[in-house]
Formats: C-alpha cells, sequence, structure tokens
C-alpha cells in the first residue's frame, strides 16, 4: 500500500459515511448562527463578521462566522453548502490525523519498531476516528462545526510543528502559528493546543520540558502568544452562557462533569445512545457520582503517571484530559453542562491507543478487527446521520432518552406543530414551559418566551384568539427585542384581521432585524392606509 491508496480510502470511508447528512435541516442553534445572524447577511461589513454578536454561537468567534458568511454567499439558507463544507473539514481533519499519525510513528524511538507498518497503522487510526458515530454532532449538526474546524486547526498545528521539526524550517513554524491563531479564532478550546504542542515536543522530540523550551523556544512562545487575542474574544463570554457568574454552582458543575467523561468514555467504547442535548440538568450531591468520581480519579491520576514513565503513551492519555479540561472544569457552560461534540478532538487521543491495544492483542486478526470496527462505526454513524434527517425523529427521540429536559420537549412541540399534531404538540410546549419554570439556573430570554410563541401560533390556528393573544404577549415579555416573536404576532393579527396593529408588529420585526424578507412580504400583502 501506498499512501495514495490510504488517501483515497480515507476519502472514500469519509464520504460513503457521510454521503446522506447533506440535507439534513437546519436545527437548534443553526438558526441563531445562521437565519438571526445579521453579521453573514452583509458580506461587505468587514468589522460584523469580524465581531459578530456576542449573545449568538458565533460569538467570539469570528473565524467561525466567516466560514458561515461564506457559506451564505453560495447558498443562503439552503443547506447544502453548510453540509459540504462541515465534511470537508472533517475529511481534511481525518487526512491531518493519519499525517500525523504516521510521522510521530516515524520519529527515532518509534521508527525502529513501527517504521514499517507505520502508514496502515496510521491508516487504521485516521479511518475508526473519522467513522465513529461520536463524531456525527460536529459534522452532521451544522452549527457545532465550530468543534470539528477548531479540531482541524488543533491537528494541523501539532503536523506544522512536527514538519518544522523535520525540516527546521520557518515556514512550516509559520504554519504551525497561523493554524493556532486560526483555531482560538473558531472556537475557545484552541487554548489547548499550544500546551498540547510542548507536551509532543517533551515526549517525542526533545525529551524533556527544559530541552523542549531550548531547542524550539521561538515556535512556543509564539504559540502561547495566541492566547493574548483569545483574552480579547473572551470579553463577553457570559453572553454566550459560558463562565461563573451564570447561577452554576463549581461543585455541582464539577459533579455533573465527573459523571459526563466517564459517559464521554463509554460513548467511545459502545456509542449508544447518542442524544443531541441533554439539558441543563446537574448533579446536587456527591453520592450521586462517586463511582464515575472515584474511576475519573483514577484515570487521571494514571495518565500523569504515564506521562511522567512512559511519555509517548501518557501524551495521548495526558492530552485526552487537557482538551477537555476548559469546559469540563475551567470555564462552566451553564445551559450544556454535557454535550457529545465536545469529543471531536479527545477522540483522536484514543482511538491510537485502541489501534496500538488491538495489534499487540489481535495478532494476525489485526486488520479484520479493525476492518469490523470500521464497518461497524460507519454503518452506526450512517443511521446516525439519517435520524438528523428530520426534526421530528431527532427530538422525538431525543425527549425519550431525556424526558426531564425541556429544550428537548419545546424542540419535539415546534417540529409536531410544523407537522400540523397540534394537540400533540400543544402537550410538548405545555411540558416544556413547565420544565422551564422548575429549573435553578436563569433562562435566557429567548429560549423563555419561545414555547409561549409557538404556543400562540398553535393556539391561532385553532381559533382560540384570547388565549393566543395571551401567549403572544408572554413571549414578547421575555424577549421584546425578538423579531420572531413580532412577525408571528402580525401574522395572527392579520389573520383575524386587525390589520393596523399587523402593521405595526411586521414594522418592528423590520426594525429589530432590516434583512426579513418574510416580513417584508407580509407587510406588503396588508391593505393600504387610507
Amino acid at each position: 500500500m501506498n499512501i495514495l491508496i490510504a488517501v483515497e480510502l480515507i476519502v472514500f470511508a469519509a464520504l460513503l459515511t457521510y454521503s446522506n447528512s447533506l440535507t439534513a435541516p437546519l436545527i437548534f442553534d443553526d438558526y441563531a448562527a445562521i437565519v438571526d445572524n445579521r453579521a453573514i447577511h452583509a458580506p461587505g461589513n468587514f468589522a460584523q463578521w469580524l465581531l459578530p454578536p456576542e449573545a449568538l454561537p458565533v460569538g467570539g468567534r469570528p473565524m467561525l462566522n466567516f466560514s458561515f458568511l461564506l457559506n451564505y454567499a453560495i447558498s443562503g439558507t439552503q443547506v447544502w453548502s453548510y453540509h459540504v463544507f462541515n465534511l470537508g473539514v472533517h475529511l481534511l481533519a481525518g487526512l491531518a490525523l493519519f499525517g500525523l499519525a504516521r510521522r510521530t510513528l516515524l520519529l527515532p524511538g518509534l521508527g525502529e519498531r513501527f517504521g514499517a507498518s507505520s502508514l496502515g497503522l496510521a491508516l487504521a487510526m485516521a479511518l475508526l476516528w473519522l467513522v465513529h458515530p461520536l463524531q456525527t454532532e460536529a459534522v452532521t449538526y451544522i452549527s457545532e462545526r465550530a468543534e470539528s474546524l477548531m479540531g482541524l486547526f488543533s491537528l494541523l498545528t501539532l503536523y506544522c510543528f512536527i514538519r518544522y521539526v523535520e525540516r527546521r524550517s520557518a515556514l512550516f513554524a509559520a504554519l504551525s502559528f497561523i493554524c493556532c491563531l486560526l483555531g482560538i479564532a473558531t472556537k475557545e478550546v484552541a487554548v489547548t493546543a499550544p500546551i498540547l504542542v510542548l507536551c509532543y515536543d517533551r515526549s517525542f522530540v526533545a525529551g524533556t520540558f527544559r530541552a523542549a523550551w531550548k531547542q524550539h523556544r521561538g515556535l512556543h512562545l509564539a504559540l502561547f502568544g495566541t492566547w493574548l487575542p483569545l483574552m480579547l474574544l473572551l470579553h463577553h463570554l457570559s453572553a454566550r452562557g459560558a463562565g461563573l457568574g451564570l447561577g452554576v454552582s463549581p461543585w455541582n458543575y464539577a459533579l455533573t462533569e465527573c459523571w459526563g467523561i466517564i459517559h464521554y468514555l463509554k460513548l467511545a467504547v459502545w456509542p449508544h445512545p447518542l442524544i443531541i442535548d441533554y439539558g441543563e440538568a446537574m448533579f446536587g450531591r456527591a453520592a450521586e457520582v462517586f463511582p464515575q468520581a472515584a474511576i475519573l480519579a483514577l484515570l487521571l491520576a494514571g495518565a500523569v503517571t504515564a506521562f511522567w514513565r512512559w511519555p509517548r503513551a501518557g501524551f495521548l492519555c495526558l492530552s485526552f484530559f487537557v482538551i477537555l479540561a476548559p469546559t469540563s472544569s475551567l470555564v462552566p457552560v451553564a445551559h450544556e453542562p454535557i454535550a457529545e461534540h465536545r469529543m471531536y478532538l479527545p477522540l483522536a487521543c484514543l482511538v491510537p491507543l485502541a489501534v496500538l491495544g488491538l495489534l499487540a492483542c489481535g495478532g494476525k486478526a489485526y486488520p479484520w478487527m479493525v476492518g469490523a470496527l470500521v464497518l461497524l462505526w460507519g454503518l452506526v454513524a450512517w443511521e446516525r446521520n439519517e435520524t438528523y434527517l428530520t426534526a421530528l425523529g431527532l427530538w422525538g427521540e431525543t425527549v425519550a432518552e431525556r424526558p426531564a429536559n425541556p429544550r428537548a420537549h419545546v424542540n419535539f412541540g415546534i417540529a409536531l406543530l410544523a407537522a400540523d399534531r397540534l394537540p400533540e404538540a400543544q402537550a410538548q410546549l405545555q411540558e416544556g414551559v413547565r420544565l422551564n419554570s422548575r429549573l435553578a439556573l436563569p433562562q435566557g430570554p429567548y429560549r423563555a418566551g419561545l414555547p409561549h410563541d409557538r404556543l400562540g401560533v398553535l393556539l391561532g390556528r385553532e381559533g382560540k384568539t384570547e388565549p393566543a393573544l395571551a401567549e403572544f404577549q408572554q413571549a414578547l415579555q421575555w424577549d421584546p427585542a425578538n423579531p420572531g416573536f413580532h412577525y408571528d404576532l402580525g401574522k395572527f393579527l392579520a389573520k383575524i384581521g386587525r390589520a393596523p396593529e399587523a402593521r405595526s408588529q411586521y414594522r418592528e420585526a423590520l426594525r429589530l432585524r432590516p434583512d426579513f424578507p418574510e416580513a417584508q412580504a407580509e407587510l406588503a400583502k396588508l391593505p393600504a392606509v387610507r
């Protein structure tokens, strides 16, 4: 086998696994990141896409916002170009991992043992990582490209570092720095990239931290220097639901993350069930997660010990925890304490350990074991992508798995409403309102107002005028600056013959969002003022 064939196999596996994902509709945060993101609707405004609104999922992430700007310029809100981009990013990340693994296995100290099989081993690692079902959320869920794009830049940062070490090339040093900077501008977790490079240098190249710093001080300083612009991008982190001061107890968050990290490890081995939204609920008592906390403490202690005694294997073990640290310990994510997409890059630390374990234990059966895993995980990932094709299927599954999650009920209710299944939709939306009212965490105005707005639409369809108006008003009390809520109220007022009030609501929607073609069209339909 040569490198070209290996690359072709990686491309084929990625395209085949995600061939059914290109028509998956916008869901959840996609609407805020794309439809409601005015910063990408005016491509000539450099300042807007460079500094997108802080409250949106793209806030503080100019590179991520720029990628959406490109897609919006190509296809507007049609999803195909967004999915092609996401798949392209995932494929490039798989190729970067392949190159990174192959060149690592050829380094002095490893080349003597793995040099002859480096190509096959690197291919196995890339394929298993590429088709693993855990990756579907970061690839098929459009707005979670933040994770995959950040992962790509982090892998390229490390890959370019290796090339710099091999050639002593200023070009690859510059490319490593640029990729790190782009990762920082994509998602905050890229803060770990300079740490990973330094640990890699110590484990595989220089042998000690002192030697690593002495030999490659300039590049390490440049990489850690990317933390300076990150400080500016983190200025309004709380607006995005992350950081301290959002009503999250550090103790409860730590307990929840103990459960979450062990759950991630379980999904890495047995990826079922996969859930798009785990909700905001957190554990409150140590006894609830004592087994997970004990296992996690042992694993972390083992990773640190391995890093010092067996640096090469220990690098992979410790890197897993380093990458998860920002969101699992340092910066609480109040409204999403558990999320499968966070395993996108950490999985690249686990898969090589699994491949080398299979090689050591499998003997002659090793190629068949790897092939069977690639096929099995690819089929599970393909099946998972099928779930994303309908909002009904996705949110119905989420409600079944997480019945105490109010967001799941609200989104399932919205999907049922779109399917004209009104009694079921009303039950789900009302359950979402009930569960929302029991949350200890403060809700964002949009999320608190959304179920009321959708209930207003539903009751309006049933001809219940006064209850519908009450729900619309409740939604606007929560979020008076939401153009969608004004638009929905305007449509209902127009329907019941209150044209002047409808006109006022449409105009307010357009004031809040000038590029709102639906509001413009509905306003034009109203009878002229006499």
